[in-house]
């Protein structure tokens, strides 16, 4: 019978020693063994428990080490955003002074978020009579709402046929073989984008 000593864990390995050298010492003429190998049973048992413990050790000392590493950059952080923040009310801190300190003066008053035109708008229709309609967001941030329009061939205007925040929309219910023809247009408040391509679709009945 042998045991595989590599698959304890760490904590358990001391004590297998202690348990082993102190069973073998009590049968040293059964295990013709002598007092010279319980001492090296003794000695690697207390260096690895030695070992371990440095590394309990080790491992609390880097904890705090990283504590006091966060402590020290937050208030780093602190300091520096500080004074970044007085230099961004100074009219004179000219680009130049700007790159030397490495900062970047922000402008104070933000831009607005605007709806830009969505791109590359493409539909794909399915005897299902789902209509699945894909665009790209183009200059449009995550976020931002999308108007989904229809209208027939013999329909001179568009109309809404619903808003999502997607790229994507599956317009259901439509009647397999109708044409149908959609653009979308981004929406921010009440200002639209410009509309993306028109796009058509015309599926095969069952």
């Amino acid at each position: 019978m042998e045991v595989n000593i590599s698959k304890f864990k760490d904590k358990e390995v001391p004590p297998y020693g202690k348990n082993f050298y102190t069973v073998a010492g009590e049968n040293l003429v059964i295990l013709n063994i002598d007092l010279t190998n319980i001492t090296e049973m003794t000695d690697k048992t207390s260096d690895i428990e030695k070992k371990l413990d440095d590394v309990v050790a080790a491992e609390n000392a880097f904890k705090q080490a990283v504590q006091a590493k966060e402590i020290s950059r937050k208030d780093f952080e602190d300091c520096f955003k500080k004074y970044t923040k007085d230099f961004q009310l100074i009219e004179a801190v000219t680009d130049d002074l700007r790159a030397a300190l490495n900062i970047t003066i922000k402008d104070m008053i933000p831009s607005p978020l605007v709806p830009h035109q969505p791109k590359d708008l493409k539909a794909e229709g399915s005897p299902a009579g789902v209509n699945i309609l894909n665009w790209k967001a183009g200059e449009n941030k995550p976020g931002m709402l999308y108007v989904i329009e229809s209208r027939t061939a013999d329909q001179a205007e568009f109309t809404m046929v619903d808003m999502v925040t997607a790229t994507k929309y599956k317009h259901k219910n439509q009647t397999p073989g109708k044409f149908m023809i959609y653009r979308v247009k981004a929406r921010k408040g009440d200002e639209y984008s410009i509309p993306s391509n028109e796009v058509s679709v015309y599926s095969d009945e069952l």
